[in-house]
């Protein structure tokens, strides 16, 4: 997902910035919301894995316990960019 489309969900959705994480790239933002009365927590990771554990940990000393990683890829052997989760 890019920064933009992040952007533009949270000004639509009452999200609240409740941590930040700052990178060798870019200062990473950590949103919380309601969606159906459940509170979430969302961020866009980084690339490569320290830092994606560097976030986690933050988030697990937060309180959070369970994570859903989302994201999407590009095939080779076509132009098409695909979603990575199978269709519901």
């Amino acid at each position: 997902m890019e920064q933009e489309q992040i952007d533009d969900y949270t000004a639509v959705h009452d999200c609240e910035v409740t941590g930040t994480f700052e990178s060798i790239v870019k200062q990473f933002s950590v949103y919380e919301t309601d969606i159906d009365k459940q509170r979430i927590s969302f961020v866009q990771m980084p690339l490569g894995g320290a830092g994606a554990v560097q976030i986690m940990e933050q988030m697990i000393a937060g309180g959070s316990k369970k994570f859903i990683a989302v994201g999407w890829g590009h095939r080779k052997d076509t132009d098409q960019t695909e979603d990575s989760l199978p269709q519901m």
